[in-house]
């Protein structure tokens, strides 16, 4: 029977197998009607009867006048039964006879009665097994075979007349207590149990199956030889094919049509971006987990890096301390995911930059594996849309469009595209769509773009699906990733694999979303990538983090030459000029420090890199005997550069090849009023080189109160220092700094008070855009 006339007529050409109403009726059709005829199939789940096969005894019959029979004598059947019940409680009787004996002094060395009943019970279990019966373990089944140790103990007890058997049926009737029951054998067993006999005796013992057993429910990675073949073991990971490929083995197909089941791969080299789709429940958070896990047994850190927006179950929780994870994401780290995605663009432009209009592949072929591949998972796509409002969408869509060339990759999950879910412009840069269950057959030719589909997936199995195998569409299952009792117990295994992974590689790890830390200080800053990198570029001396992406922000040299470290008392002055000292002491360069009569400084007066200064006399020296010199040798060079018509950054490159000297001074009017009251003259020198020392690669670095201004004003030193308006400003309310220029910043944001140790730079431009920077605190 069929669902309605239209399916008859697409079969059959006719309605009839609509009207069909009697089970296991149906029509059968040869050509065009050389054969049409109604039949009727037979039952083979009926209960096997012996005696209807050995015709030992006529049973008494109705029949009516067509011939059917109407009523059966019950009499014999019944008889029949009562024997059947006879034998099989028999035989129950010799297991339990077996069990006792078997376990005599364990019996009776037990005085708690429900131990003993479960060592009787499981013994049961054991003994019927042996002797082939098929009686299996289950709630039910063992609160019957309860019922029948009890029965069968007073039974023994009494000393029964009438044989054992029928003094337990007696006393099981008598106490409404139930028996345990023999599976009845139905006529297709004993059909399967003649044929295996058959083939038995005539020694036909071929082992290939007449079709592919059903896709299992539930299938793990390590089942698949593929996968086993180069996953991480013994602390290291296999080396790749020479050809760049992101192939990884993530479930098993089914093809029923072929006679065949093999692994469902996706391969990220050749696929690009992916996209599960599938309703609530449906396995989308347990694909990406097989994914990720797959991609990190497969691939070292060198190769992958992962980060994941996990809007869903938190499943990606176990892969946080992989070496392979930049980071992952929950509903709610709203800072984190802004670090990430302004992480993000700095990665396009960089790789943009680095591949010169070719892309990733072109450049893993000419220079090998150099810049890892990205891989960014987004559970729930409709969930982290709502909660971050949208603003991210823009960034995704450019990554669904420029991300395959330079190597990143996107994997979203949702129930399908949409303004709701995953957004259209990113979903029409996809070209590989996963299905989980769906509601119809017409949604997953939606989403596959095909409506010609031969097989739906079975229902209610999590993780079943379609997908593509070359040019047909396909069931699948989708694997687990490690064998666990739950999802719980697979995370912490996950996570004791990744915990191995860490402590396996020594490599370069996958880049980490920044993010300042609680309390910074100047050992975690030195820690980080971005601190490393740096610190090599000749250009930039870092001091602390981007306020608005984590990154470490380094003073460009090029753009600074005196630079003021101002703000009120207690905000971070003093601690912002220990950590650039420090800095730069990292670097090959001079540092000479003039402290204050507080001596705030004095914390390097014993490091040999540094010129420590404080008196008169010592500053003097300082600028005859060493500043001097450089000054006028740099400054012939920088005026021949100018003659002959080179640019500023053209000098400013010639200069950075030479050692730059950083003067850094603790507190500018106790320095200048020393200046031009000292007995040695040297305010003449001074006031020449603030005023034309630019680009010698020279730097002046001065901390000055707000509340000291006024007596600093009117000095040429201070004057010239101040025109260059170039500093860092800390405490907030940089609406009463007027040495400094902040008018990148609306005049609401100019009076808001920050916290100690934020500053605000001056004179933001395109090219550097940080606007605050949080400093860690000096101390190592």
């Amino acid at each position: 029977r069929v669902q309605d006339q239209q399916d008859s007529k697409d079969m059959l050409h006719k309605p009839d197998a609509a009207y069909i109403t009697q089970a296991g009726r149906g029509y059968l059709q040869v050509g065009n009607d050389e054969v049409y005829e109604m039949f009727q199939s037979g039952f083979s789940g009926a209960v096997f009867d012996e005696n209807m096969v050995s015709g030992a005894k006529e049973i008494a019959k109705l029949i009516t006048m067509p011939g059917k029979v109407d009523m059966t004598g019950n009499s014999v059947k019944l008889s029949q039964k009562q024997k059947a019940e006879a034998i099989w409680i028999e035989t129950l009787c010799k297991c339990m006879g077996t069990v006792i004996k078997n376990n005599k002094e364990v019996i009776q060395n037990c005085k708690d009665p429900m131990s003993k009943m479960i060592l009787l019970v499981d013994g049961m279990y054991m003994a019927l097994e042996k002797i082939h019966m098929d009686y299996p373990e289950s709630e039910y089944n063992t609160a019957r075979l309860r019922d029948f140790v009890t029965i069968y103990m007073e039974a023994i007890r009494k000393k029964p007349q009438t044989s054992l058997p029928e003094e337990i049926i007696t006393l099981s009737l008598a106490r409404g207590k139930k028996l345990p029951q023999a599976k009845e054998k139905t006529q297709l067993d004993v059909t399967k149990e003649y044929l295996a006999l058959v083939a038995k005796e005539n020694g036909y013992h071929h082992d290939i199956q007449l079709w592919m057993p059903l896709l299992k429910e539930q299938i793990y990675l390590e089942e698949f030889r593929e996968f086993m073949s180069s996953c991480f073991a013994k602390g290291k990971w296999k080396k790749p094919s020479e050809e760049w490929s992101l192939e990884i083995v993530i479930g098993q197909m089914d093809d029923p049509e072929n006679q065949n089941q093999m692994p469902l791969a996706v391969d990220f080299a050749e696929q690009g971006h992916i996209a599960v789709i599938g309703n609530i429940v449906s396995g989308k958070s347990t694909m990406l987990q097989t994914m990720a896990y797959a991609l990190i047994q497969k691939f070292s850190p060198e190769y992958v890096s992962l980060y994941a927006l996990d809007f869903s179950s938190k499943m990606m929780s176990a892969f946080e301390e992989a070496p392979h994870v930049g980071g992952v994401m929950y509903e709610g780290d709203n800072e984190k995911i802004g670090k990430f995605f302004s992480m993000l663009n700095n990665m396009l432009e960089e790789r943009k930059v680095l591949f010169r209009g070719g892309n990733y592949r072109q450049y893993i072929q000419l220079n090998g594996v150099k810049l890892p591949a990205i891989i960014i998972m987004i559970d729930n796509y409709a969930s982290f849309k709502e909660k971050t409002e949208g603003i991210y969408d823009d960034q995704v869509i450019q990554i669904s469009k420029e991300g395959i060339n330079l190597g990143i990759f996107l994997v979203v999950t949702g129930a399908g595209f949409g303004y709701n879910d995953i957004t259209n412009r990113v979903g029409e840069n996809i070209e590989t769509v996963l299905c989980l269950a769906l509601q119809d057959k017409y949604a997953y030719g939606d989403f596959l773009h095909n409506m010609q589909i031969d097989v739906l997936p079975e229902g209610g199995i999590k993780g079943r699906g379609l997908a593509y195998y070359g040019s047909r569409i396909l069931e699948y299952q989708t694997a687990l990733a490690i064998e666990a009792e739950n999802n719980y117990q697979r995370m912490e295994k996950i996570g004791d694999v990744c915990r191995q992974m860490k402590e396996s590689w020594a490599g370069r790890t996958a880049r980490r979303i920044p993010e300042i830390p609680e309390k910074p200080t100047w050992s975690l800053l030195v820690q980080t990538d971005g601190y490393k990198d740096l610190l090599e570029k000749k250009d930039f001396v870092p001091v602390g983090y981007d306020m608005e992406n984590a990154d470490i922000y380094g003073i460009p040299l090029s753009q600074i030459y005196c630079y003021l470290v101002c703000g009120a008392s207690r905000t971070g002055k003093t601690n912002f000029m220990k950590v650039f000292i420090q800095s730069v002491l990292e670097k090959r360069s001079e540092v000479c420090i003039i402290d204050s009569p507080k001596k705030e400084l004095k914390a390097y007066r014993k490091n040999e890199k540094v010129t420590y200064v404080s008196g008169e006399e010592e500053i003097f020296e300082y600028f005859r005997g060493t500043l001097t010199p450089v000054f006028q040798s740099r400054n012939k060079i920088k005026n021949q550069m100018l003659n002959d018509d080179f640019e500023e950054a053209e000098i400013y490159e010639a200069m950075s090849e030479k050692k730059p000297h950083f003067i850094f001074i603790a507190d500018m009017p106790s320095f200048v009023k020393l200046i031009y009251n000292a007995k040695l003259d040297m305010k003449g020198f001074l006031e020449t080189l603030i005023a034309r020392g630019r680009l010698h690669n020279i730097y002046f670095i001065a901390e000055l109160a707000l509340n000291k201004i006024s007596e600093v004003r009117g000095y040429q030193v201070f004057e010239s220092f101040a025109e260059y308006r170039m500093g860092i400003h800390f405490g907030g309310k940089v609406m009463d700094n007027s040495l400094l220029s902040f008018e990148y910043m609306p005049y609401k944001e100019q009076a808001v008070v920050d916290k100690v140790g934020t500053g605000t730079l001056s004179n933001v431009t395109e090219q550097f855009r940080t606007q605050k920077v949080v400093v860690p605190l000096a101390r190592k």
